[in-house]
């Protein structure tokens, strides 16, 4: 892998993460401060889930055709981890230093109905760029 590989397979890592990231942040607003109070917290994250996963999907396809890189599954799940990962430690640190969650908090808050689901939301978040990759036949 080269620089030029290296370097586009993080921008669009980061693109991927931050679109979604962004996106997620406006929605789950909405869904805890008007939908949870309603309706509880796995429905309200059960609705969510579906719009932030199709976003990601469509975002996901539009990002790699952008960008040159080789288009391989190693590639596509490279950037599908990256961008997890990402995610991942965006949420922590949100959760830890601005909402101030403790870590015993934030992980008993993962191993709840809502938090589960979200989890694996996320989880299918960082595997959709191989998804679209195998489906469109770039490997």
């Amino acid at each position: 892998m080269n620089w030029l590989d290296f370097r586009n397979r993080f921008l669009v890592s980061f693109l991927y993460f931050l679109i979604i990231f962004l996106v997620g942040f406006i929605f789950g607003t909405i869904r805890t401060l008007f939908v949870t109070p309603n309706i509880g917290a796995l429905f309200a994250v059960l609705l969510e889930v579906p719009f932030l996963l199709g976003i990601s999907w469509i975002l996901s396809l539009k990002i790699i055709q952008k960008f040159p890189f080789p288009n391989t599954l190693f590639s596509l799940l490279q950037i599908g981890g990256v961008s997890f990962l990402f995610l991942i430690l965006t949420e922590v640190y949100f959760s830890l230093c601005l909402f101030g969650l403790t870590w015993p908090d934030y992980i008993s808050n993962l191993t709840t109905p809502a938090g589960i689901v979200g989890f694996l939301a996320q989880v299918v978040f960082g595997l959709i760029p191989a998804i679209r990759g195998k489906m469109n036949g770039s490997f």
